[in-house]
């Protein structure tokens, strides 16, 4: 109840940022999990896990704890997380300098992106710098996830080269509150 209340108050707070009034479904975030790939290497990157709906999700897939790091910047959603993931790397940073934040700590290998973050309602430059920072760092074979309320691509398509990443949607996830899509990007050969 105390994950419910906090993720509420954030919202009220600042709702551009966090993007709907309830954490995300178990049944979002294990559709979410099943668009990692275990046998690429490197370390998973998690923006913006709230209260860790997903990260929960994504350590059930077997992942070690040690690859995974989240990036959040609520500070009191950091704390939370760092009770309860108290293995994986979590970082409190704003996702537009995920690079440069990866770099201090020495993380060059990535697996995925996986993003929480409320892309389409964000200002174009914050969406623009975010987009253009993870797809930077995919290498082949890996991908950015994202999930969305909207019916659309929560990448705007000048944002991302159709020609160097095959894009997948699942159907719309009905037991989410409000109902959601799980897009992935994965980077080809």
């Amino acid at each position: 109840m105390l994950r419910l209340f906090q993720f509420f108050k954030a919202w009220v707070k600042n709702p551009r940022h966090i993007g709907a009034i309830v954490p995300s479904s178990s049944i979002l975030a294990q559709m979410v999990a099943s668009q990692i790939n275990l046998t690429h290497p490197g370390y998973l990157i998690e923006l913006g896990p709230g209260t860790g709906a997903l990260t929960k999700a994504i350590l059930e897939t077997g992942l070690p704890p040690e690859r995974l790091v989240l990036i959040e910047q609520n500070p009191k959603f950091v704390q939370m997380l760092k009770k309860k993931f108290p293995l994986s790397l979590i970082l409190q940073a704003d996702a537009q300098e995920l690079k440069q934040v990866l770099s201090q700590k020495n993380i060059i290998q990535i697996n995925s992106i996986i993003s929480g973050i409320p892309l389409r309602s964000l200002p174009a430059k914050v969406l623009i710098n975010i987009i253009r920072g993870s797809l930077e760092l995919l290498p082949i074979g890996s991908a950015f996830i994202q999930f969305t309320y909207g019916a659309k691509s929560p990448i705007p398509a000048p944002l991302i080269d159709l020609s160097k990443f095959e894009i997948t949607k699942s159907e719309r996830i009905w037991r989410n509150l409000p109902p959601a899509r799980v897009w992935t990007y994965r980077k080809k050969a």
